[in-house]
């Protein structure tokens, strides 16, 4: 909602990298609940892609604010011959209970 207002381009920065640390926070909430799924033995995965340099740029992203907050600059680098295409594995969201 906020998101829909008019903000300037730092408001408009923050309310995204907001959004995406509340997405991440329900992932890692999906994932603790996953964790009876395995125990059960009920867990299906799947197969999925991403860009290394996507996530790593969206993760520091997350975090740069805080560490600016505290005087700290937050750097990272890859590796030039780090694959970018890489593949993952998470437990299938098209599969309920």
């Amino acid at each position: 909602m906020l998101a829909k207002t008019s903000l300037t381009a730092e408001q408009t920065k923050y309310v995204e990298i907001f959004s995406r640390a509340s997405e991440n926070l329900l992932l890692l909430i999906n994932d603790i609940l996953d964790l009876s799924k395995v125990e059960a033995s009920q867990l299906e995965l799947e197969r999925t892609g991403f860009k290394l340099t996507e996530l790593v740029d969206k993760t520091i992203e997350m975090l740069a604010m805080r560490a600016e907050q505290k005087g700290l600059a937050l750097v990272c680098e890859i590796a030039p011959e780090s694959p970018n295409d890489l593949l993952a594995t998470r437990p299938d969201s098209s599969k309920c209970c």
